[in-house]
């Protein structure tokens, strides 16, 4: 199943994994999740749902979505869910009736509102921070009446709804749209009575400017490649340029580049991961659990980077329900297991009956010169059955024209938000523009690109090859030492 649409084609590679990583608020009666487990099961559903080359999910979305459904199930269904997601214990009670990443939200889009910056009613002088909105809603048929306790935890998101009604699609949608500022415009189909018995949807929504901008009159068209080598070109692409210090590394992973891009006003920013060596699979996938231990290593370089415009769309549909079988989550899937026994009130609907019909994912990501624009919506339906530099005068040379990843990441909250890889980046829509005239027609190819554009003559990163994986202890002992942090916090456990 094709799960990545592309403009109008689909064929090298832009991946993106739209993923908020967790590390959770400290275990107590809000409960919690704990984030290397979180990682765990975000690098495990990335391994199974991409088969494209350009691909754009998130496991925290995913995560979210079954948060809402969580403080209803029963039976196996909790220690499943419980253990797949890492979701904490309640301190008090020990139980699932709780919303496990309500800290964390509010924390989150707290910081990440949108506001001025040190500005007036006129003027912002010290710029905007991200918003970013995360927005829950559980949607049930007219005259189906929720499980009492159930209600008392997720009833401020509970709507009620026609679900046999044609026009109620259109209500969800807008809702949808409205979340992601256009971004992602439906999540059910239009036209036809609304799927199940219950629809639980997550929407994360993000919109940063790069801390330093890129400049358009810095932008040219140029060649994307399948590797390394650069002898195959899959597509031709806008790339925007940069030179100056920024938080970076080629040795911390061996065989990868690292550059990491702040966002304005904001602890988030973007990580980019590079392939150097040509035995890497441009397909393959760097763990989380290795990155963000790795990016406390990263140090300020002087550093001369190209990197692609890219726009594109991902949807995950039924690869995420068989990923999520296949992880761990299992009898929610199933009828007759009464997993969902605390949803709906008895006398609505025998809860043997009940289980999670389709788990649905739809993503856009948009990278430009001002900064990044994105959003994931993840929608649960339940149905009943039958380095440094060597010269400090010319920076290390970071050409972004073939397969990479990028990662979006909260320092405050040790939290990934964005995660992917770019395969092969097109030229999105409405950007049929001619390059910039201060560029004309440079390429990279060009001997004195870089001298004759920039004033510079950039030395390339030597070839670090890892001599082993990492180990286990060896990624929990790194963890540790995030952010100056003798123990990770939110919830770590």
């Amino acid at each position: 199943r094709d799960t990545t649409m592309i403009s109008s084609k689909n064929t090298a590679a832009i991946t993106t994994l739209l993923n908020l990583l967790l590390l959770t608020q400290p275990a107590a009666s809000s409960g919690g999740v704990d984030s290397i487990q979180h990682r765990l099961f975000s690098d495990q559903l990335t391994s199974q749902i991409y088969s494209n080359p350009n691909e754009f999910s998130s496991a925290l979305g995913v995560s979210m979505a079954f948060s809402l459904v969580y403080p209803g199930s029963t039976n196996g269904a909790v220690d499943e869910i419980r253990t797949v997601f890492g979701y904490l214990n309640d301190d008090d009670n020990n139980n699932n009736m709780q919303l496990v990443w309500e800290d964390v939200s509010t924390s989150l889009t707290t910081r990440a509102d949108g506001a001025c910056v040190d500005g007036d009613e006129e003027r912002c002088y010290g710029g905007i921070k991200p918003l970013l909105s995360i927005a829950n809603s559980i949607w049930i048929d007219d005259g189906d009446a929720l499980n009492a306790d159930y209600e008392a935890v997720v009833g401020k998101y509970s709507q009620q709804i026609d679900f046999q009604s044609t026009d109620s699609p259109t209500v969800v949608n807008q809702w949808v749209n409205n979340q992601t500022n256009g971004l992602v415009d439906s999540i059910v189909q239009e036209g036809e009575p609304l799927p199940g018995v219950l629809i639980a949807i997550n929407s994360l929504y993000l919109k940063a400017s790069w801390a330093k901008q890129f400049y358009e009159s810095n932008t040219n068209l140029d060649s994307f490649y399948s590797s390394p080598v650069r002898s195959n070109e899959v597509a031709k692409a806008h790339f925007m340029h940069q030179v100056g210090e920024m938080r970076y590394s080629h040795d911390v992973l061996p065989g990868y580049q690292i550059v990491q891009l702040p966002f304005a006003s904001s602890s988030m920013s973007m990580v980019f991961v590079l392939p150097t060596i040509t035995e890497n699979d441009d397909k393959a996938l760097i763990p989380s659990s290795q990155l963000v231990p790795a990016l406390n290593s990263l140090k300020e370089t002087r550093v001369a980077l190209a990197l692609p415009k890219f726009k594109f769309e991902s949807l995950y549909d039924d690869n995420l329900k068989e990923a999520l079988q296949d992880i761990g989550i299992v009898s929610p899937f199933e009828g007759g297991t009464q997993s969902l026994c605390n949803i709906f009130a008895a006398e609505t609907y025998p809860c043997d009956q009940l289980f999670i019909s389709r788990v649905l994912q739809k993503t856009v990501v948009d990278i430009n010169e001002e900064g990044v624009e994105a959003a994931a919506v993840t929608a649960l339906f339940i149905s009943k059955t039958s380095f440094e530099p060597y010269d400090e005068e010319e920076p290390v040379l970071m050409m972004m024209d073939h397969p990479f990843q990028f990662f979006i990441y909260d320092e405050d909250e040790d939290l990934v938000l964005f995660e992917g890889r770019l395969g092969e980046p097109e030229i999105p829509d409405g950007g049929e523009s001619t390059p910039s005239s201060f560029l004309g027609d440079s390429v990279h190819a060009d001997e004195d690109f870089w001298q004759s554009s920039f004033g510079v003559s950039p030395f390339n990163a030597p070839i670090v090859r890892a001599t082993s994986e990492p180990s286990g202890s060896t990624v929990r002992s790194s963890l540790a030492l995030l952010v100056g942090m003798s123990t990770l916090t939110l919830g770590l456990v």
